[in-house]
This record gives C-alpha cells, structure tokens and sequence, in this order.
C-alpha cells in the first residue's frame, strides 16, 4: 500500500487563534496532529476603528509579528500549526479591496512561500471575502474547501463589506456547512453543501462525567463562552437573579444587573473547562432569538454540552428540533427560568445516555477523519495519482493573479 502523503494545509479563517475555541481550532489541531503542515491565517480587520483597545492589540502585533490581537488570553498552539499574524486592512471600499489584494497578498505569499508548502496543497478557506479569495487565487491549491459556519448577510462588522460567496463556492472543489440554514442557503446559491457540524473531544470530558454536583437547594446553572453577540443579557441576569450561576467567559457588551453571587470567571484555556464544569447541576444556553445572525449559529460548545451528560437548557437557536430528545427546548424567557428547575431534578439513564450517544457520534476524531478522507480523495482524484507520488515540495507562483 501507497504511503499517504499529508501536505500542507492553509486555513483562512473567520476569527483570531487566541479566542474562543471554535471549529477552526478543532480543524486546525486535528489536522496538525495527523501530520498536515497547518497554517492559520487569523482574521483580518473589518473595521477602520474598532476602539482603543483593540487598536492598540493590533498595532503592538503587526509590530512584533505576533498574533495576540483579539485574544483576552492565550491559546496554546498544538504542534503543527503555524499561526500567520492578521494582515491587510478593513474592505470597505474598492481602493482598499485593490490595496490588499495588490499590495498585502503578495507579501503574504512569500512568507507562506518560506515555510516551504508541500503537496497536496489545501485551502480551508472560511471567509468569503476580497482578501480571502485573492490569498486563495494565488495559493493555486490541488484541494480548496468553503467551510460556512456564519451567515455571512447579517454577521457584525461585514455589513459594509462586499461578500463573493456565489465565486468562493464556484472556487472550491467542495462546500460544507455546520449549521442546518447554512446548508440551506448554499443550495439556494448553486452549491452542493455536505452538512458537516463540529465535534468535540468526548474523552476531555470524562472527569465531568464522573463528578456528582453536590447537594443544594438551587441547582448551580452555567454557561461558557463569550457574552454579548449572540446571548440574551436579560435573560442571564434573570437567571442569576433566581439561580446561583457561574458564567466563563469574556464580555463583548457589559451586562448590568447580575446579581452579586455570580461567580464570573475570564476565559480560559479550553483544556481547562471541565474542571470548572464538573460540580454545576444545569449547563443552560440562553440565545437571543431576536438577532438576525442567529438562523445560520450552530453552537460550538453543543456537543461539549451533550459529552457532559448534564440537563441542558436552551432557548433562541432554531432548526434544533431534533435535539428535543437530548434538551430541554423552550420558547420563552419564563419557561426557561422555570425548566431550570425542572432538569435539575431529572433522574432519567437513558436521556443521560441518548446525550452521551449523540456525542460521541459527533466527536473531532470522526470530524478530523472527514476532512483528512476528504483532502485525500479530492487531491487523488484531481491530480490523477495516489499521494505517496506526490513531489514533497510545491513550487507556487510568485505573483497573485487578478
């Protein structure tokens, strides 16, 4: 049998390394595990002042070539991965769409060009935007792939941004989607979107799974992630305000009003979650149904969630009714408030063990399979060859083609 080549892989992708852990870290980590030679591009700016703050982040880290720009803490970088800093400037206008794919992607390139890319070359590219298409262009990959994981007509700060989903789609030998409206929207522009949600590390969850929350008279709810773009702030002050909560995570918006025994905890490394999860009695996810965004959000942290086999309380995220066997759904702010209580006192095996089941058909092994089966058979079949014939070294064009 053919040894199998891994070559390098190109991620451009929708947010920075040092955030939240989502489906690009999960992708990237898998695939650098295996062997592939990741590169991850983090998000470049969408707006000319996004504040103080944040300019200062970025300024200090194009000056050093560093990627500490959005984070509010550090991510580790598994080996394998190589994190490519942010770049180019905000798209508003077509001077500054020609400025970066002229001036900043040609310069981009040659540093990807310096790591020495291997064959087969993939793009996972996340972006459909000017600049992403363009790093795309001139990459020439053997393997492109569109992962859509945001509604790309209503995501914040590229409403004023032109968006080429229609020629990224026309640009990529495959299109995927981790959510059940962005499937549905990829069909209505032409494509053939394979459904594809993100997995999670079921096996980091063990000592969760293990722990039996203490005794209390209201049960301790939580929840993870970041605050403020896609949450209900008034629903969670009002869960605090009746329940003893603990929230980890960082603030996008400051929220009022929660009450003084909420135990706020900053982020964290992602490694460390389940030891701040393994005592809470209700894990709850309390999404604000009203944002235009959240038709395309599938959730991240949902098979974290379901790999704990704690109740799970959700409101605000639609096309999830097939989770109704595994969660407690409401349509509500009250009758959220009042199911806390309810699945704090659920004694039920066998719904334990249908969320267990669901993710463990959802973990990142069988997501990092996918894409690694999916480069091998894509790059095979384009190239007419088996990989292990591939040369160990892609010679890539020296300029960015218009």
């Amino acid at each position: 049998m053919a040894e199998i080549i891994r070559g390098s892989v190109i991620i451009i992708a929708e947010i920075h390394w040092h955030y939240a852990w989502q489906v690009h870290h999960e992708v990237a980590a898998g695939l650098g595990a295996l062997g592939y030679d990741v590169h991850f591009i983090s998000t470049w700016p969408r707006r000319w002042w996004p504040g103080w703050q944040k300019t200062r982040k970025y300024l200090s880290s194009r000056a050093g070539r560093q990627t500490y720009h959005e984070g509010t803490y550090s991510q580790s970088v598994p080996v394998g991965v190589t994190l490519i800093p942010p770049n180019g400037i905000p798209e508003h206008r077509p001077l500054e769409r020609w400025f970066n794919r002229h001036v900043v992607v040609p310069r981009l390139i040659k540093r990807l060009q310096s790591y020495g890319l291997k064959r087969p070359l993939t793009v996972i590219n996340y972006v459909p935007l000017n600049y992403a298409l363009a790093i795309q262009r001139a990459l020439c990959p053997d393997v492109s792939m569109y992962y859509c994981v945001s509604d790309w007509e209503n995501v914040v700060h590229t409403r004023a941004i032109q968006v080429y989903e229609r020629e990224l789609i026309r640009m990529s030998d495959i299109t995927l989607a981790n959510a059940p409206f962005l499937t549905h929207h990829l069909s209505e522009l032409g494509a053939q979107p394979v459904f594809r949600p993100e997995g999670k590390n079921y096996e980091m969850y063990e000592p969760v799974r293990r722990a039996v929350p203490p005794p209390r008279e209201r049960p301790l709810c939580a929840y993870f992630g970041n605050i403020g773009m896609n949450t209900d702030d008034d629903l969670l002050v009002r869960v605090s305000q009746r329940y003893p909560l603990r929230i980890i995570g960082s603030f996008n918006t400051p929220v009022e009003g929660l009450s003084a025994e909420t135990e706020l905890i900053p982020p964290v490394p992602h490694k460390e979650l389940p030891e701040l999860l393994a005592d809470v009695d209700v894990l709850i996810l309390p999404y604000d149904a009203n944002a235009p965004h959240m038709r395309g959000v599938f959730p991240a942290k949902t098979f974290e969630c379901l790999a704990m086999g704690k109740p799970i309380v959700m409101i605000g995220l639609q096309y999830f009714e097939d989770f109704a066997d595994v969660m407690y759904i409401c349509n509500s702010a009250d009758e959220f408030l009042d199911m806390i209580a309810v699945a704090a006192q659920e004694n039920d095996p066998a719904l334990r063990e249908r969320r267990l089941q669901r993710a463990r058909e959802n973990t990142d092994k069988a997501m990092i399979a996918f894409f690694d089966q999916t480069i091998q058979e894509i790059a095979a079949h384009k190239l007419g060859k088996a990989t292990a014939d591939y040369p160990a070294f892609c010679s890539l064009p020296k300029n960015v083609r218009s």
